[in-house]
C-alpha cells in the first residue's frame, strides 16, 4: 500500500517553495509575503506560485553569468519583503514591495565574491 498523503511528500514541496524558490508567508493568509530566493550548487533557476485568499502570488528567479534576476508578483491587498541571498546585492535599494509585479536584478557583492556557491566564478 502506498499513500501519497504522507507528510514526507509535503515536506519536500514546502522546502522547494520556501527555501529554493524563496516564497513564504510572513503573516497569516499570505497577506504579507517574503521573497528570499536561494540559488546554490548547480541550480540556475526556480519558480513557484501559490493561490492565496488575495489571488496568485509567485516568484521566479534565474541565474545567468553574473546576474541574478528575480520576478515577484504580489496579489492586490498584499505587501512583500525581499531578502537578497548571501553574496548578492540588488542594483537598487529594495524596500517594502507593494502589490503588483516587480523585477529585480542582483549582482555579486564584493564581500562573498569567491565563496558564494550559487554564482559562477568571475
Amino acid at each position: 500500500m502506498l499513500s501519497f498523503n504522507h507528510y514526507a511528500y509535503g515536506a519536500v514541496a514546502a522546502w522547494l517553495y520556501r527555501s529554493v524558490a524563496g516564497l513564504r508567508p510572513l503573516s497569516p493568509g499570505y497577506r504579507t509575503l517574503e521573497f528570499a530566493p536561494r540559488p546554490g550548487a548547480t541550480l540556475t533557476s526556480a519558480e513557484a506560485s501559490i493561490a492565496t485568499p488575495y489571488g496568485i502570488a509567485s516568484v521566479a528567479w534565474s541565474l545567468s553569468d553574473d546576474t541574478l534576476t528575480v520576478r515577484a508578483v504580489l496579489p492586490p491587498g498584499t505587501t512583500g519583503r525581499f531578502s537578497a541571498p548571501e553574496g548578492w546585492q540588488p542594483a537598487e535599494a529594495v524596500g517594502e514591495l507593494a502589490s503588483g509585479s516587480h523585477q529585480l536584478s542582483l549582482r555579486p557583492s564584493s564581500a562573498g565574491r569567491a565563496t558564494h556557491p550559487g554564482r559562477p566564478s568571475a
